[in-house]
């Protein structure tokens, strides 16, 4: 909303309120669903995203935390298995919290962290059964930091900050239910 001229302030506060609207209105449309339902651990869930960004504006300290999504298709949509798209390919999406370590750490460490390179926790899921029924996936890995891009003026500032909730491959260990080391990890 900043591109079409709205303060800052304002931008923050009538995109959170767009966002609670689109995610009510799909948490409203599957509770009419026959095969969906209202979910309210869901809507609680959207209304803690949503006013997630407004509470990094209010209270900058927050901004050194960064929810990000990452996707890469499932064993089960590259075998065509899965018929959805990548919004409902849950297998292959993970979500991750995001630490800015370089401001996170005390002085001496800090110093010498770089500011690109970001420590990240992540979740995913394998195996669902459309029951409710499937395992979930933990992760730790490196995070790049796009906000460090040397891109100036309102665009770059753009490109970095939509890119900045997208978590890009960099090397990471799956923890959990066992360990493994990726190269790339999604």
């Amino acid at each position: 909303l900043e591109a079409a001229n709205y303060q800052t302030e304002d931008a923050m506060i009538y995109g959170t309120i767009a966002a609670l609207a689109f995610q009510y209105y799909v948490e409203i449309e599957d509770g009419f669903g026959a095969n969906w339902g209202f979910s309210p651990g869901d809507a609680i869930a959207n209304t803690l995203g949503a006013g997630y960004a407004l509470s990094q504006y209010y209270f900058p300290y927050l901004q050194n935390f960064q929810f990000k999504y990452s996707y890469y298709p499932s064993e089960k949509m590259r075998k065509g298995i899965h018929k959805g798209n990548i919004f409902d390919d849950y297998e292959g999406q993970k979500y991750w919290l995001t630490f800015r370590m370089k401001n996170l750490l005390p002085d001496d460490l800090g110093d010498v962290w770089p500011a690109f390179l970001n420590l990240a926790v992540g979740m995913g899921t394998k195996d669902l059964d459309g029951l409710g029924g499937g395992r979930r996936e933990f992760f730790i890995g490196f995070d790049f930091n796009v906000l460090e891009l040397p891109l100036t003026g309102k665009f770059g500032n753009f490109v970095k900050n939509t890119l900045n909730y997208i978590h890009l491959p960099m090397p990471g260990i799956r923890i959990s239910p066992d360990s493994a080391f990726f190269v790339f990890l999604f």
